[in-house]
């Protein structure tokens, strides 16, 4: 169990929303686990993440989630999970500045 904790803590989530359709992936140190991409309305969005979860045995108290816009009800999250960033700069901006 401890491994997987371990395990569990190394792994961020990246979401974005751009029109209907949620943009989940799964990076653990800067390598790509998971990504997919669900059509959603109103606040089915939050089952997708939640399955995600699921499916890769996250923890919901210690699993990164980094909002790349504001699109998602921060309060909504904030009753499942505990560690949301919220990135004031687009996805693509933050690709620039990786990848540079």
């Amino acid at each position: 169990k401890r491994q997987l904790s371990n395990y569990s803590k190394s792994i961020k989530m990246y979401l974005s929303v751009l029109k209907d359709k949620l943009y989940i992936s799964l990076v653990q140190k800067n390598n790509l686990l998971f990504y997919n991409q669900f059509e959603f309305s109103n606040s089915d969005y939050l089952k997708y993440i939640l399955l995600v979860f699921e499916e890769y045995k996250l923890d919901r108290e210690t699993t990164e989630i980094n909002l790349l816009d504001n699109t998602i009800k921060l309060n909504e999250l904030k009753k499942f999970f505990n560690k949301i960033n919220l990135y004031k700069k687009s996805i693509f901006d933050l690709i620039d500045e990786y990848y540079g």
